[in-house]
């Protein structure tokens, strides 16, 4: 009796359709490859933050705006996984959903790009620069309070093209996603994080399926380090707490030396008025989140999250 060996059928991964998006699909693609055998297709998927794109996040349903075409894949059968950069994911998911695996951290510093100048200082006053996010613009001014940060959204590409037209002398993107892209040569100058703390996850990927896919959970499990999920984990998990959002300035930024980790978390008011921070260090578990949370809301914090309570 003669048997065959039958290839099991490609794992679908839904992705954004940006370049950046589907870069990041192929990264994880490669890493089912490597460790499950299995080929992978992309089904490119369209979201809402993606068609209105000229709209502020917070006027269109905040970040999760950039996962719901994907979950809807999901639910539908069309995709197997979803891949997301992991700042764009909500903090709290639907039950039907899991992150199956979190790591891949690049880079969660952010970087600033000019066509005619070399360093944030250097930019001449009222330069106007060019960010998406909220918490940027409050830590840039931090940094140079003459200058004009505007909203500024749409795919690497587009922002790029605006800022060469000339409509802004500067702006600032993840450092993560243009070394994605093969981009990264386009920075003049990378931030140190105690200069712009990162927004919680950045540079980091998520990948999320149904939560009825057992199999899946348990083989991306095995995708990243003990310590990479759990580092992405305790950033969400205070971003959680604080019941993060794109109306909520909030950055964390957690890193690990021997057998201490350093948690840092700052939020502010919209305005700025209010701002607060704490740095933590202990051992990596996710109490670390809470306790850093608790010292937030004790050193002024409270105060901050109470503008937005007025405000809803």
């Amino acid at each position: 009796m003669l048997y065959t060996m039958t290839q099991p059928p490609p794992l679908r991964i839904a992705t954004r359709r940006s370049d950046l998006a589907v870069a990041q699909a192929r990264l994880i693609g490669c890493e089912i490859g490597k460790h499950l055998g299995h080929e992978v297709e992309l089904v490119r998927v369209t979201s809402t933050g993606d068609r209105e794109a000229h709209r502020p996040l917070r006027e269109i349903g905040g970040k999760g705006v950039f996962v719901k075409a994907l979950e809807v894949a999901l639910l539908e059968k069309r995709a197997d996984l979803a891949v997301h950069s992991l700042k764009d994911v909500p903090s709290r998911l639907a039950p039907q959903f899991t992150l199956a695996a979190i790591g891949w951290r690049d880079d969660a510093r952010d970087a600033l790009i000019s066509c005619t100048h070399q360093t944030l200082q250097a930019l001449p006053p009222g330069a106007r620069m060019g960010t998406s996010s909220l918490r940027r613009k409050l830590l840039l001014e931090r940094l140079r309070p003459d200058l004009e940060v505007l909203p500024m959204r749409g795919n690497v590409k587009a922002r790029l093209a605006r800022l060469e037209a000339g409509e802004y002398q500067a702006l600032v993107l993840s450092a993560a996603g243009l070394k994605r892209l093969g981009l990264l040569e386009r920075a003049c100058h990378i931030f140190s994080t105690d200069q712009l703390l990162p927004a919680p996850g950045q540079g980091m990927l998520g990948v999320e399926v149904l939560t009825e896919r057992e199999d899946l959970v348990s083989a991306l499990s095995q995708f990243t380090s003990h310590k990479c999920d759990l580092i992405g984990r305790v950033e969400r998990r205070v971003s959680e707490l604080l019941q993060g959002d794109c109306r909520l300035p909030i950055a964390t930024y957690a890193e690990v030396s021997g057998k201490e980790a350093r948690l840092r978390v700052w939020i502010a008011s919209v305005c700025g008025q209010l701002q607060a921070s704490v740095t933590l260090a202990d051992t990596l578990e996710l109490s670390l989140a809470e306790r850093a949370v608790d010292q937030l809301l004790a050193n002024g914090g409270e105060e901050v999250m109470a503008t937005f309570r007025e405000s809803r």
